[in-house]
Protein backbone atom coordinates (compact mmCIF):
# COMPACT_ATOMS: atom_id res chain seq x y z
CA UNK A 1 0.00 0.00 0.00
CA UNK A 2 2.82 2.38 0.88
CA UNK A 3 4.56 1.60 -2.42
CA UNK A 4 1.41 2.47 -4.37
CA UNK A 5 1.00 5.71 -2.42
CA UNK A 6 4.66 6.61 -2.98
CA UNK A 7 4.28 5.85 -6.69
CA UNK A 8 1.26 8.15 -6.90
CA UNK A 9 3.16 10.90 -5.06
CA UNK A 10 6.10 10.50 -7.41
CA UNK A 11 3.81 10.81 -10.44
CA UNK A 12 2.19 13.92 -8.99
CA UNK A 13 5.62 15.46 -8.37
CA UNK A 14 6.72 14.57 -11.89
CA UNK A 15 3.58 16.06 -13.45
CA UNK A 16 3.88 19.16 -11.29
CA UNK A 17 7.48 19.59 -12.39
CA UNK A 18 6.50 19.27 -16.04
CA UNK A 19 3.69 21.79 -15.58
CA UNK A 20 6.12 24.17 -13.88
CA UNK A 21 8.57 23.85 -16.77
CA UNK A 22 5.85 24.50 -19.32
CA UNK A 23 4.59 27.51 -17.39
CA UNK A 24 8.11 28.85 -17.11
CA UNK A 25 8.61 28.51 -20.85
CA UNK A 26 5.34 30.22 -21.74
CA UNK A 27 5.95 33.03 -19.25
CA UNK A 28 9.45 33.55 -20.65
CA UNK A 29 7.92 33.95 -24.13
CA UNK A 30 5.45 36.63 -23.03
CA UNK A 31 5.99 40.09 -24.45
CA UNK A 32 6.15 41.77 -21.03
CA UNK A 33 8.95 43.16 -18.89
CA UNK A 34 11.05 40.95 -16.62
CA UNK A 35 9.53 42.74 -13.64
CA UNK A 36 6.02 41.84 -14.83
CA UNK A 37 7.12 38.26 -15.39
CA UNK A 38 8.45 38.13 -11.82
CA UNK A 39 5.17 39.46 -10.47
CA UNK A 40 3.30 36.87 -12.49
CA UNK A 41 5.45 34.08 -11.10
CA UNK A 42 4.84 35.35 -7.55
CA UNK A 43 1.09 35.28 -8.15
CA UNK A 44 1.36 31.64 -9.23
CA UNK A 45 2.57 30.74 -5.74
CA UNK A 46 -0.93 31.47 -4.41
CA UNK A 47 -2.70 29.19 -6.89
CA UNK A 48 -3.75 25.63 -6.23
CA UNK A 49 -3.11 22.80 -8.69
CA UNK A 50 -6.39 23.17 -10.55
CA UNK A 51 -5.88 26.93 -10.95
CA UNK A 52 -2.33 26.39 -12.21
CA UNK A 53 -3.54 23.91 -14.82
CA UNK A 54 -6.32 26.27 -15.91
CA UNK A 55 -3.89 29.21 -16.09
CA UNK A 56 -1.47 27.10 -18.13
CA UNK A 57 -4.20 26.07 -20.57
CA UNK A 58 -5.31 29.68 -21.06
CA UNK A 59 -1.73 30.88 -21.50
CA UNK A 60 -0.96 28.10 -23.96
CA UNK A 61 -4.08 28.75 -26.04
CA UNK A 62 -3.32 32.48 -26.22
CA UNK A 63 0.28 31.74 -27.21
CA UNK A 64 -0.82 29.35 -29.96
CA UNK A 65 -3.42 31.84 -31.14
CA UNK A 66 -0.79 34.58 -31.35
CA UNK A 67 1.68 32.28 -33.08
CA UNK A 68 -0.99 31.32 -35.59
CA UNK A 69 -1.84 34.93 -36.39
CA UNK A 70 1.86 35.73 -36.79
CA UNK A 71 2.21 32.87 -39.26
CA UNK A 72 -0.81 34.19 -41.17
CA UNK A 73 0.74 37.67 -41.28
CA UNK A 74 4.05 36.28 -42.54
CA UNK A 75 2.22 34.25 -45.19
CA UNK A 76 0.25 37.32 -46.31
CA UNK A 77 3.47 39.36 -46.52
CA UNK A 78 5.06 36.61 -48.60
CA UNK A 79 2.11 36.59 -50.97
CA UNK A 80 2.31 40.38 -51.38
CA UNK A 81 6.04 40.14 -52.06
CA UNK A 82 5.51 37.37 -54.63
CA UNK A 83 2.79 39.40 -56.36
CA UNK A 84 4.99 42.52 -56.48
CA UNK A 85 7.86 40.51 -57.94
CA UNK A 86 5.52 38.93 -60.50
CA UNK A 87 4.11 42.34 -61.48
CA UNK A 88 7.63 43.75 -61.99
CA UNK A 89 8.65 40.81 -64.16
CA UNK A 90 5.41 40.95 -66.13
CA UNK A 91 5.88 44.69 -66.78
CA UNK A 92 9.49 44.14 -67.85
CA UNK A 93 8.38 41.37 -70.21
CA UNK A 94 5.57 43.54 -71.60
CA UNK A 95 7.95 46.49 -72.10
CA UNK A 96 10.48 44.25 -73.87
CA UNK A 97 7.78 42.83 -76.14
CA UNK A 98 6.42 46.29 -76.96
CA UNK A 99 9.90 47.57 -77.78
CA UNK A 100 10.47 44.58 -80.08
CA UNK A 101 7.14 45.20 -81.80
CA UNK A 102 7.92 48.92 -82.20
CA UNK A 103 11.31 48.06 -83.71
CA UNK A 104 9.66 45.60 -86.09
CA UNK A 105 7.05 48.18 -87.07
CA UNK A 106 9.77 50.76 -87.81
CA UNK A 107 11.62 48.23 -89.98
CA UNK A 108 8.48 47.40 -91.91
CA UNK A 109 7.69 51.10 -92.50
CA UNK A 110 11.16 52.17 -93.30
Amino acid sequence: MEDAQKSIQDKIKEQSGMLGQRLALLISLLNITDEQKGQLVKSLENMNSAELVEFYEILESKYLEAAGSEAKENFAKSLVSIKEDYDKKQKASFDKTMNALNDLEKKLQG
